[in-house]
């Protein structure tokens, strides 16, 4: 399920997606590592 795998995405990393500064810093990660299109 999705909830599952936000919490499995929580403890791989360490932190919590509660958080938004954590929210915002994965986001500005994925769309650095993504090509644009």
């Amino acid at each position: 399920t999705l909830r599952y795998r936000m919490k499995r995405v929580e403890e791989i990393l360490g932190r919590s997606l509660d958080d938004p500064d954590v929210r915002m810093e994965l986001w500005l990660a994925l769309k650095a590592a993504t090509p644009a299109t």
